[in-house]
């Protein structure tokens, strides 16, 4: 009969008797110590050898063999049990551990990108140690002497010319857009007549309607300084005409050096006063009201372009805002070969489109002979601040000038022309030359004829389109 047993138990089994029986015989007759020896190494190796199989079946149960003491080499006449020992162990506590000041250093972790907003340089004038004027280096300065007008709404507004009382270099210039429309004033300049000057209001900028624009030299808007004696300034538009301008070279027509109270426009905007305010109002509404902006022109009022400031005792008279279309310009010859390069400019001073669609250009001779210039096809519109031109229709000069409309008529000397609404109602009238025959015009003619190349453009005084409805003093010859 067999029975199974989980070979590791028998491998023990077996190495247990071996180990008793060695032991019985070291104690029992030493001579047999190495033998003894040699069976204990058996033993272990037969208890932790290694083996292929889980199990072994043997016969159970096992008799004990007479062979296996026989072969120690001698018979014991005894056999004796050995005593049994505890086994010992022997436990070594391991030492704890002692602190230490050193510092452990940490694995680094791989830093993060560092993303740097690179600074745009400023550049500078080496001479004032001041930022440069806000145009680039590559920007194409205004000869200063230009004289043509452009459209109204920009002025300069204030100005401390005596700086203030942190110092005579904190000089500053105000734009105001007096009218109620944003205006595109990319490309626009402000310069002096001595060019130390130059401020470039910037390709893209604008001024929203009743908004201010400040520049300030302390702030490298602009390098030079203005002269406490005087100075002319002029602001141009895109095409280097003349938006407004202050000619002060004889002596600032008010402000005051001592008090740092700046040279302010008047409410009105014909004249000019000192400011009730220390410093000024950059940025906002000047210091003096329209009640009593009347009051302070009786110290100091001008009128640009100046000559010199001329004290009055009287109120500036109020111009009022215009209401109507206006003939802004003509020119009547571009000289021998070009006779027939003629236009005419209506200009929209009002902050509203103006439908022209069925409105006329009518012209008289000298003679008082009549004819017509053009008709405004439909859908003909002046936008606020705009212009609508007409120009003879021959060698493409039309286009070459961007006009709206053209025609074969052309313009002469001593002649008249007239705007007439889409009712046949004149809207205004100018004449030039003399010797007219019941011409169109409003007072009297301009005296003169114009020259080769130029232009008989409405004056541009303060902001404002001069409109007396006299052509003798609303115009002038440019250049």
């Amino acid at each position: 009969m067999f029975r199974t047993f989980p070979k590791r138990k028998i491998a023990l089994l077996a190495a247990t008797m071996l180990m008793i029986g060695a032991i019985a015989l070291i104690l029992a007759w030493p001579g047999a110590a190495a033998r003894g020896f040699g069976l204990l190494a058996s033993a272990w190796q037969t208890a932790f050898g290694d083996f292929s199989r889980d199990e072994i079946a043997i016969e159970t149960p096992l008799p004990p063999s007479s062979t296996f003491l026989g072969d120690i080499g001698q018979k014991p006449s005894k056999v004796t049990t050995a005593p049994t020992f505890p086994l010992l162990i022997e436990q070594t506590k391991l030492p704890k551990p002692v602190a230490t000041s050193a510092k452990v250093a940490a694995v680094p972790e791989k830093p993060a990108a560092k993303i740097v907003t690179p600074v745009p340089a400023v550049a500078t004038n080496t001479a004032s140690s001041v930022a440069a004027p806000t145009g680039s280096s590559g920007t194409e300065w205004c000869s200063f002497s230009r004289t043509e007008r452009g459209a109204f709404g920009v002025l300069l507004n204030e100005v401390a010319w005596m700086g203030s009382a942190q110092g005579s270099s904190d000089e500053w210039l105000e734009l105001a857009n007096v009218s109620d429309r944003t205006i595109g004033t990319g490309g626009w300049q402000i310069l002096n007549n001595s060019g130390s000057i130059k401020i470039d209001l910037g390709a893209d900028s604008v001024m929203f309607g009743k908004s201010f624009r400040v520049f300030r030299r302390a702030a490298a808007d602009y390098s030079g300084a203005l002269n406490n004696s005087g100075d002319r300034l002029k602001i141009f538009d895109d095409e280097c005409k003349i938006v407004d301008e202050l000619n002060a070279l004889d002596d600032w027509p008010a402000g005051d050096n001592t008090a740092k109270k700046t040279l302010e426009r008047d409410a009105n905007s014909s004249g000019w006063h000192t400011s009730a305010d220390v410093g000024g109002t950059p940025g906002a509404q000047n210091s003096i009201p329209i009640a009593s902006a009347a009051a302070a022109t009786s110290t100091a009022s001008s009128t640009p372009p100046m000559t010199s400031p001329v004290a009055t005792t009287t109120a500036a008279t109020t111009t009022p805002a215009l209401s109507h279309l206006v003939i802004a310009a003509i020119k009547i010859t571009g000289g021998e070969g070009a006779t027939d390069q003629d236009y005419i400019k209506i200009f929209n001073p009002t902050p509203e489109n103006a439908d022209v669609s069925g409105w006329k250009l009518r012209k008289r001779t000298q003679s008082g002979t009549e004819s017509s210039v053009k008709v405004f096809p439909d859908g003909s519109i002046i936008a606020p601040g705009g212009y609508f031109i007409w120009a003879n229709s021959a060698d493409g000069f039309a286009a070459t000038i961007g006009a709206n409309v053209s025609s074969t008529q052309t313009l002469a000397a001593d002649n008249s022309i007239a705007l007439l609404n889409a009712d046949g109602a004149i809207v205004d009238a100018l004449a030039w030359g003399s010797g007219h025959t019941d011409p169109y015009v409003e007072g009297s003619a301009y005296p003169e004829n114009s020259g080769t190349g130029q232009e008989l453009a409405r004056k541009f005084e303060t902001g404002f389109i001069v409109d007396t409805d006299d052509n003798s003093k609303d115009f002038e010859l440019n250049p």
